[in-house]
């Protein structure tokens, strides 16, 4: 999937609760045009929620993203789970994220 352009993998969950399988069109609505886009489903998997209330996650390619925010070259959001929770190995990945906004000069 990686540069793959138009395509979308669902969480299993989400594609169950809208009636949706594999090959599927679904569509997206994007923030800043009036009309939806349109993606294949290329993938379902099966994801851990961290907590009830977090949402549904859809991966897509990351240009398709920054089209439809109207934000071409930027990333707004970076999540990341930590295998250990201790302080210091949220420090250490926090950094190591800080040092890549660095690395291609992105402000955070």
């Amino acid at each position: 999937m990686p540069g793959d352009r138009g395509v979308v993998i669902l969480e299993q969950r989400l594609a169950n609760d809208l009636d949706l399988s594999l090959g599927d069109t679904v569509s997206i609505e994007p923030y800043l045009e009036e009309s939806a886009r349109s993606f294949t489903i290329v993938g379902l998997i099966e994801a851990r929620r961290i907590a009830f209330f977090q949402k549904p996650t859809v991966y897509m390619n990351l240009v398709d993203v920054q089209d439809m925010r109207g934000e071409r070259g930027k990333v707004s959001v970076i999540d990341c789970i930590v295998e250990k929770a201790d302080p210091e190995a949220i420090e250490a990945c926090a950094e190591s994220v800080r040092s890549l906004i660095r690395k291609h000069r992105q402000g955070y």
